[in-house]
């Protein structure tokens, strides 16, 4: 069937959901783990509002239901020019899912007119929650994100969106040099919340593309466990990556990423190239300037994402993975994600072409 001839509405393949990451915005932060390039290309030629939504539209016809369908919009939401206007109208639309959520460092928001009452006019459209991630106290945090100030601007909007009844969600990031900040850092966090129901996440960086250059901040176990036994039940159970090289080798996946088969991942540049999302492969599948139908019959021949580890046949292609770039001495502390976007990184750089995932 030729995908480019299809009628309206749209009667190709279905998905049970739709996740879909634009990298059209901008980001005022330069993490140092962070993979994107944000920044490099001027506003007037970044995908539009009006592109977003209409990709939106046309996602919502191959999808069983509107709920379904997650927008990410990277680097920063609120760095983008439009995105009270692309709140509006998707909330108008009835895309619900795209909007509980938004993570920030909040800067673009101390540049608007009124904050508190835009902050609160967001309510309106169904944002519900903020996430503010911090890396360390004021000294640390700055360094990490490569902006003075950055520390100050974020808790200062934290508690606007406090003030404006929306809940926080803290995520606080260990490594190697913000150990010692992190019960200070914990109870600032909870003098700020107050009443407001607030969760907190410890954890490390999760591994994408050129976040390999800052491996080396990744703490050991016997690092993270140094922290406070005050902080209890806050940290999280974590294995080094010594325990996931063994649990690939053994065939054991049943701990490792799982999606659904008949989900759909695609990561929209902020030029308009589509690839897949979460993909260890950045390779170009299509683009938004072309009909989608047929970048999603691409991306089904050649999917191939870090979050596909579903089946039996799934168990060869990690076990190899896992034998030829896990370290099964090391120390260091990873999620089961982390461990297997680290495998992938160390295959890139070494030029390395297998795939996990179907």
């Amino acid at each position: 069937m030729d995908l480019r001839k299809l009628s309206t509405p749209y009667d190709g393949p279905r998905f049970s959901r739709l996740c879909v990451q634009i990298r059209a915005v901008k980001c005022r932060n330069r993490c140092r783990h962070c993979y994107v390039s944000a920044g490099t290309v001027p506003f007037e030629h970044r995908v539009s509002a009006t592109d977003i939504l209409d990709i939106t539209k046309k996602l919502s016809r191959m999808c069983t239901r509107k709920k379904n369908v997650f927008l990410f919009l990277h680097d920063d939401p609120f760095d983008y020019l439009d995105i009270e206007s692309v709140i509006e109208k998707l909330w108008q639309k009835g895309f619900r899912s795209c909007l509980t959520a938004f993570p920030t460092h909040g800067a673009g928001i101390l540049q608007w007119d009124d904050p508190s009452r835009r902050l609160r006019q967001l309510r309106e459209y169904g944002v519900k929650t903020f996430q503010f991630t911090f890396h360390g106290l004021e000294e640390e945090h700055d360094w990490f994100v490569q902006r003075k100030g950055a520390f100050r601007k974020t808790m200062e909007v934290a508690t606007l969106c406090i003030a404006a009844e929306f809940d926080v969600y803290w995520a606080v990031f260990v490594n190697t040099r913000n150990l010692a900040d992190i019960p200070g850092l914990l109870k600032l966090l909870d003098q700020r919340s107050g009443e407001n129901r607030t969760k907190l996440f410890l954890g490390t960086w999760t591994h994408s593309g050129s976040a390999i250059e800052s491996e080396h901040l990744r703490p050991t176990i016997k690092q993270y466990e140094s922290l406070p036994s005050a902080l209890g039940d806050r940290l999280p159970k974590v294995h080094t990556e010594a325990y996931w090289v063994e649990r690939a080798i053994a065939g054991d996946i049943a701990k490792f990423p799982r999606w659904q088969r008949s989900s759909l991942e695609l990561s929209i540049s902020e030029t308009g190239v589509v690839t897949h999302a979460h993909s260890d492969n950045d390779a170009e599948i299509g683009k938004i300037s072309q009909p989608l139908e047929v970048t999603v019959a691409k991306y089904l021949r050649t999917r191939s994402t870090l979050r596909t580890i579903l089946a039996k046949r799934d168990k060869k292609a990690l076990r190899g993975l896992a034998n030829r770039h896990g370290d099964a001495q090391s120390e260091k502390v990873h999620t089961s994600l982390s461990a297997v976007r680290c495998w992938l990184a160390r295959r890139r750089k070494s030029g390395g072409t297998a795939h996990v995932g179907s």
